[in-house]
């Protein structure tokens, strides 16, 4: 990747870290109450679910930039709204929706141009090497916005303050993206007959502009990405993981901040940004060394992929059910640590693994279909927690969802290993 990619991936992620550490802290100061809490966070992952896929499609024939470029503006949209709508809970949906639409156009466009790209200079080696490199960048901005933060949402009760960076963030990207990415306007699929009708339709969608033509082919693009996904275990296995780590993890971003502020003798908002800061800290860690690691031991056997990815997602799972046990803020934070320690390694051999398994033609619409199969588990698990919180307390979720995810991936490895062999 060249400066100008780094650098909008780099402030993307930012942009992320200034508000993560702080959403859920920031949506009850502005209007909401603990139970309304899920329904903000499931408007936007039903608002990604719904466009989750048909932006991917649309990448694959609009082209990877035009997608991005869509995708920064409505998020400025959502943040300059969020920031001049006041302190009303109906601003608070609205925003989330419009954020949840320009979530659904960023995933497989931008980073699915960069892994195309890897691909064709240096095969699986390379895509290892820049996914691990968009591991490192998203988890290094995350952490470097985290630190900032908790300051930021310290000046004021409302964190104005954090919106206004956020929104300078994204001009920045908006203008990086205009006039420093550049992409072919049809890629090279290679000779395939399904790759060559692939082709000609796309060609085609771009000298026949009037809506029924491109309709058409719209769904033509995403009927072969769905069933491709039908036909390939490898893929459709993934989707099914993708789906319980969207559950757990949910649980862990949506309620890690309540459940610390609860522990906690005294409110120190600039804690939470640090604990985020770390937090990512160690995902950028495993992100840069699960590569490495990967490389070495893959020369020995080609399942050690597999065999990984399920110890990093067992430990995943557990380390969010221990979150439920822990009553004492520095242990709870330690359990916070190695949940994303764990997390930073499992997303990248998923996205490794995903990117060697699906033709590169496809490759933006079936990474949408994985974003939004985790944004379905997303959308399920608020639904889930908003259940949980009437009649229990916050361990109960991450015991419930923690718990759910194990079995998942317990019985989904068993049935992806028996099929193998």
């Amino acid at each position: 990747m060249n400066l100008t990619l780094r650098s909008i991936f780099l402030l993307k992620s930012i942009a992320t870290g200034i508000l993560m550490p702080v959403m859920s802290l920031m949506i009850i100061a502005r209007g909401a109450s603990l139970s309304v809490l899920p329904f903000v966070i499931g408007i936007y992952s039903l608002v990604v679910v719904l466009l989750e896929f048909p932006s991917g499609v649309f990448c694959d024939l609009f082209g990877r930039k035009k997608t991005f470029i869509l995708s920064v503006g409505l998020m400025l949209f959502s943040f300059c709204f969020l920031l001049a709508g006041g302190l009303h809970v109906w601003v608070l949906f609205i925003a989330f929706a419009i954020q949840g639409a320009g979530r659904a156009f960023s995933s497989g466009s931008l980073d699915a141009l960069v892994l195309q790209q890897s691909i064709q200079l240096g095969g699986d080696k390379a895509a290892a090497r820049t996914s691990g490199e968009l591991g490192v960048l998203e988890s290094t901005g995350i952490a470097l916005g985290s630190i900032g933060a908790g300051f930021l949402g310290s000046i004021g009760d409302t964190y104005s303050i954090n919106l206004t960076v956020i929104i300078l963030c994204y001009s920045v990207i908006l203008f990086l993206t205009i006039f420093g990415v550049r992409e072919d306007s049809v890629p090279d699929m290679g000779q395939s007959e399904d790759n060559q009708i692939l082709k000609e339709r796309q060609k085609g969608f771009t000298k026949k502009r009037h809506l029924k033509t491109g309709i058409r082919q719209f769904g033509k693009q995403m009927k072969c990405s769905l069933s491709f996904a039908g036909r390939s275990k490898e893929v459709r296995f993934l989707l099914i993981q993708g789906f319980f780590t969207g559950v757990a993890l949910l649980a862990v971003e949506t309620y890690w901040q309540p459940g610390l502020l609860r522990l906690m003798e005294q409110k120190v908002i600039w804690l939470f940004g640090l604990v985020s800061f770390l937090g990512f800290g160690f995902t950028a860690i495993s992100s840069h060394l699960a590569p490495k690691l990967m490389a070495a031991l893959s020369k020995k056997s080609s399942q050690i992929w597999w065999i990984c990815l399920f110890g990093t997602k067992m430990l995943f799972y557990l380390g969010i059910m221990l979150m439920g046990c822990l009553v004492h803020p520095l242990f709870f934070i330690c359990g916070y640590f190695f949940i994303y320690f764990v997390h930073g390694s499992g997303s990248i051999m998923e996205n490794t693994l995903l990117t060697k398994s699906t033709p590169k033609e496809m490759l933006a619409s079936v990474m949408s279909l994985f974003s939004l199969i985790f944004q379905s588990g997303a959308l399920a698990a608020s639904g889930l927690t908003s259940i949980i919180l009437t009649k229990a307390d916050l361990p109960v979720v991450w015991w419930s969802l923690g718990g759910l995810g194990f079995i998942g991936v317990c019985i989904s490895f068993m049935i992806l290993k028996r099929k193998r062999d």
